[in-house]
């Protein structure tokens, strides 16, 4: 008998939505995930029915229990179409949302918005900006240096003086700079978000999904790939397969392209040196796997059994991956040697760049305080060429000067701009 309907999981279409109250769907946004990465791992549990029965064999179908399950998938991390520099009305990347349900905090807010101009600077570690616009503590802002865009964490703010890390290669220019999207750990929980996907080969092949819970997040950047993200979660309760007007259609990616990783380097460093010229290192791949430590907020009245999302947090929230090519000393004397036997507190910054000079586009992984928590171990990697294998656990960041709120703490910071 021939095969009359073929569906192809590859051609669907996929929304996403921060819901404000749980359970419900709210206002969703078209997002592109990689083809054949969404999983939907959706779940009723049956209940057995043991009552007394007369005949041996006289079994009694299960009852429905609470509906739940696990969600999966994976999109290509990119910056947006357009740099957030000079003041202007900027619309929420949908490449955000998924985000923001794991870190749970997001900078800067969607609206208008204008980054910070820099008046004078005399060397590469302090810059004067106007005082309106300064961007706070730990965010990651591009400077014009040496006629293109380089990015620096924020350590300080004071009155109009910002004290940056790293050293910048040379010293800024003064004028506009440029903020980045950028997601990072918060102390409550975030919010619990709707899915939906929908097959284009056959309406009543379409699911929603809602109260679902971030539970982990996993970041893989390896040079001659794409960078990604891979999410997981918990899903709190669900419809379908069935025909829900959902549909699939044809629609444009508004953020710029998928991010390749090519252009790159790790800044690494012990935490305690501030300021000081950094060590670079070439990075062949850095993983980063985040414990986000949250679930659902049992209820018996509430939605399956669940009424939000509680965060109780990961300790450590993240541990990374890499392999580098540090230079001569620092494989043997200073990463096993000393940074590793001391359990040094060192921070380290991934930069990773597309285009050139102003329209050049970051992405930047951010980790300010961590140890190594393995022996270092030397591999040969592309071309026998020596290389080192690291291993370690992300801490609250121990380098901004007098850091209180989440954005100054948070373990990592993820910046696209």
């Amino acid at each position: 008998m021939a095969n009359t309907r073929t569906i192809r999981p590859r051609l669907a279409s996929a929304y996403f939505g921060l819901e404000s109250t749980f359970g419900t769907t709210p206002t969703m946004t078209r997002v592109f995930p990689i083809e054949g990465s969404v999983e939907l791992g959706l779940e009723q549990e049956p209940l057995a029915n043991e009552e007394l029965r007369h005949y041996l064999y006289d079994a009694l179908a299960p009852v429905h229990g609470l509906k739940g399950g696990t969600l999966k998938f994976s999109c290509y991390l990119r910056p947006d179409a357009t740099q957030l520099g000079a003041s202007a009305a900027y619309t929420q990347p949908w490449l955000g949302l998924p985000l923001q349900a794991c870190f749970g905090a997001q900078y800067p807010t969607a609206g208008t918005f204008a980054a910070p101009l820099i008046s004078s600077a005399s060397d590469a570690a302090t810059a004067t900006m106007d005082t309106g616009s300064l961007t706070t503590k730990s965010a990651i802002i591009l400077y014009r240096v040496a006629g293109a865009l380089e990015p620096v964490r924020v350590i300080n703010v004071a009155s109009n003086t910002v004290t940056n890390w790293p050293n910048a290669s040379a010293t800024p220019t003064a004028g506009q700079t440029y903020d980045c999207w950028q997601w990072y750990l918060s102390s409550s929980a975030p919010s619990s978000f709707s899915f939906q996907y929908a097959l284009a080969d056959a309406v009543t092949h379409e699911w929603t999904l809602n109260g679902c819970v971030m539970t982990g997040l996993e970041l893989s950047l390896e040079v001659g790939k794409l960078a990604r993200a891979t999410f997981t979660a918990k899903v709190g309760t669900w419809t379908g397969p069935q025909n829900q007007s959902i549909g699939s259609s044809h629609a444009t990616n508004a953020m710029a392209a998928p991010h390749p990783i090519r252009a790159n380097q790790m800044v690494l460093q012990a935490a305690s040196l501030g300021t000081y010229p950094a060590t670079f290192f070439g990075c062949q791949s850095l993983s980063v796997d985040f414990d986000l430590g949250t679930d659902h907020a049992p209820d018996l009245v509430g939605t399956e059994g669940k009424q939000g999302v509680v965060r109780t947090g990961g300790r450590p929230a993240a541990t990374f991956k890499a392999r580098v090519y540090p230079d001569v000393d620092a494989g043997n004397v200073t990463l096993d040697g000393v940074w590793h036997v001391d359990h040094t507190p060192l921070q380290a910054m991934f930069r990773s760049y597309t285009g050139s000079a102003f329209t050049r586009r970051w992405l930047v992984l951010d980790v300010p305080t961590f140890v190594l928590t393995t022996k270092p171990k030397p591999v040969l990697d592309v071309g026998k060429t020596m290389a080192w294998d690291l291993e370690g656990q992300c801490h609250l960041n121990t380098v901004v000067t007098a850091g209180t709120t989440d954005q100054a703490l948070s373990p990592v910071v993820l910046a696209l701009g």
